[in-house]
C-alpha cells in the first residue's frame, strides 16, 4: 500500500513550471503547508510513514511544492471552498476544512496544516463523511462528486458512453511532436460481471467497435466505502490495446475514476503510447450515452465533443439509447 500510495502522489503532484497569477495580499492561504496525514483504500498514514509534503503558497500567485525531495512549481488561486493549484491543463483543488487544506486524488487524502497554527486538528470530516460539507456562496466547478451508484456500485460502469479523446502533443516524442493537437468524438462501452472485472471499448469517428481505438480488461472497486466506490484501474491482458500497441496498460497503469473529475458522472482516462515513430499522452473524456453535458459547456467549452449538438443531442431526441458501433455524423 505504501508503495503505491507513493506512486500515485510522486505523479500526481509534480507540477511542469508555469506563469504566475495574483492572489489578495490578505488571502489566509499565503504561506507554508506541510502534510499531517494520508488516507487511502481505508487505511491512515502519518507523514512520517509516507513521507513529508509540503505546500508553499506565494504571494505573488506561484505555488511550489516538494514530496521525499522531489517537487515543482505551478500558481495557485482562491476557490470558493479553498485553493485551486493548475499547472498546465491540470488542476488539484484543495479544499479548506477546519483549518487545514485537503486535497482528495483518485481516492488518495492528504491532510496539510499550516505553519504555525496548530496541527491537532488533524481528523477533519470530508463531504460525504457524516456530515454537511462546509456551505461556499456560489457552487466550485472545482468539486469531485462520484457517480450515484447506491447500493449497485457496478451500474454505473454496465453501459455505453460519449465523448471525445485526444493526444497531448505538448508531451509528444518523435515524429508525433511536429503533429497539430487532433482530438475525436468517441464512444464507448463497459460491461462489469458481479466481481466488478470487465473491460471497456473505445471507438471513435474513424474506427468502428469492430475495430475501436482501445480495449482495455479493468476491475471496479466494489468497496462498500462510499470514498473508494466508483474507482477502476487497468488490468494487464495479452488482448489489451490502444491504436496498435497491444498487450497495454499493464495492472494499474490506467486510472477510471469518476472522482478525478469536476463534474458528477464523468470520467478522465489519461494514459501513454509509444511506438518506433515517438509517443505521447492521451486523455478520453466520456459521460453515460443519453445524458448531456450542459454542465461542462457552461463551465469549460473546450471540454465539450465536437458534434455534440449536430449529432448527439439529434440522436437522443431520435430515441437512440445507446451508442452506435458506428459514429455517422450524417445522420441526424
Amino acid at each position: 500500500m505504501k508503495k503505491a500510495l507513493l506512486l500515485l502522489l510522486t505523479i500526481a503532484l509534480l507540477f511542469g513550471l508555469v506563469a504566475c497569477s495574483s492572489v489578495p495580499a490578505d488571502s489566509k492561504y499565503i504561506g507554508s503547508w506541510t502534510s499531517a496525514k494520508y488516507k487511502a483504500a481505508g487505511l491512515e498514514l502519518s507523514a512520517e510513514d509516507v513521507g513529508v509534503s509540503v505546500l508553499e503558497l506565494n504571494k505573488n500567485g506561484k505555488a511550489t511544492f516538494t514530496f521525499m525531495g522531489e517537487g515543482g512549481s505551478g500558481k495557485w488561486q482562491e476557490s470558493a471552498d479553498g485553493v485551486d493549484v493548475k499547472s498546465g491543463s491540470s488542476t488539484l483543488a484543495f479544499k479548506f476544512i477546519e483549518n487545514q487544506l485537503v486535497l482528495d486524488y483518485s481516492g488518495v487524502q492528504m491532510f496539510f496544516v499550516k505553519d504555525g497554527t496548530d496541527d491537532s486538528i488533524t481528523n477533519p470530516v470530508l463531504p460525504g463523511e457524516g456530515s454537511p460539507a462546509p456551505q461556499s456562496a456560489a457552487p466550485s466547478q472545482t468539486e469531485a462528486p462520484k457517480p450515484e451508484v447506491g447500493g449497485d456500485a457496478l451500474k454505473f460502469w454496465n453501459q455505453s458512453f460519449y465523448g471525445w479523446w485526444m493526444m497531448d502533443t505538448e508531451t509528444a516524442t518523435g515524429s508525433y511532436k511536429e503533429m497539430e493537437p487532433n482530438w475525436w468524438d468517441c464512444c464507448a462501452e463497459m460491461s462489469m460481471d458481479e466481481t466488478g472485472f470487465g473491460k471497456v471499448v473505445v471507438w471513435d469517428e474513424d474506427l468502428s467497435k469492430d475495430d475501436g481505438v482501445a480495449e482495455f480488461k479493468i476491475k471496479v472497486n466494489t468497496n462498500s466505502d462510499a470514498s473508494e466506490v466508483g474507482e477502476a484501474t487497468s488490468v494487464a491482458a495479452d488482448d489489451n490495446f490502444f491504436m496498435d500497441a497491444v498487450g497495454t496498460p499493464i495492472d494499474g497503469e490506467l486510472t477510471f475514476s469518476p472522482a478525478n473529475t469536476k463534474f458528477n458522472n464523468f470520467i478522465m482516462i489519461k494514459g501513454h503510447y509509444s511506438d518506433s515513430d515517438g509517443s505521447y499522452d492521451y486523455y478520453v473524456y466520456l459521460r453515460p450515452w443519453g445524458e448531456k453535458w450542459d454542465d461542462i459547456e457552461a463551465a469549460d467549452k473546450d471540454m465539450m465533443p465536437f458534434y455534440y449538438k449536430d449529432w448527439y443531442l439529434p440522436q437522443l431526441e431520435k430515441g437512440v439509447s445507446v451508442a452506435p458501433d458506428k459514429l455517422d455524423f450524417d445522420s441526424k
